[in-house]
């Protein structure tokens, strides 16, 4: 499933730990992935198991 977020990755880790999204680095890969240079500020499609 691909889950669009618009926050910060530093909020992930009040959301939940269940998946492998909610790693920082799993975050500004995604963050990257989609041109953003701001990462807090991106629109993050996550990979959620």
């Amino acid at each position: 499933m691909v889950v669009p977020f618009v926050t910060c990755c530093g909020w992930f880790s009040n959301l939940g730990s269940s998946s492998r999204a909610w790693d920082t680095r799993h975050c500004l890969l995604a963050g990257r992935s989609i041109g953003e240079g701001e990462v807090g500020r991106s629109i993050l499609v996550i990979e959620m198991d």
